[in-house]
This record gives structure tokens, C-alpha cells and sequence, in this order.
């Protein structure tokens, strides 16, 4: 995911999944077990690409979510 890759160069970004009420906003965000969502896939990239970099940069995470 290129706009998760873009967080790791040091650029801030706030996903968010707005709509009416039941629209599948926390399917979209969270998934199932067997189809994650966006939340724990962009969580997955950010850690691949951290332990991809690890040779050269350390990270520290810090998220929020309401």
C-alpha cells in the first residue's frame, strides 16, 4: 500500500471510513478473521516494512483510535 509505505518516510495520515449508519464502516475498518479490514492490514504493511528497514532505522508506533 503506497500511502502506508509514505507514513514510513515520515508523512502523517489519518484513515478514517465515514457514511450513513449501516453502511459497513466497521467491516471496512476491522473485517472478519478470514478477511481482515483496513485497519489491521495497514498495521501489517507498517511492521513489514519496519522489519524490512530494520538494518538502518529504528521506528516507534504510536495510534489512535476512537
Amino acid at each position: 500500500m503506497p500511502i502506508v509505505r509514505s507514513v514510513m518516510d515520515g508523512f502523517n495520515k489519518c484513515i478514517f471510513a465515514y457514511g450513513q449508519r449501516g453502511s459497513r464502516k466497521t467491516f471496512t475498518m476491522e473485517g472478519v478473521p478470514e478477511n481482515r479490514g483496513l485497519n489491521y492490514r495497514a498495521l501489517k504493511e507498517l511492521f513489514k516494512v519496519s522489519e524490512e528497514r530494520s538494518g538502518c532505522i529504528t521506528y516507534a508506533f504510536s495510534i489512535t483510535i476512537l
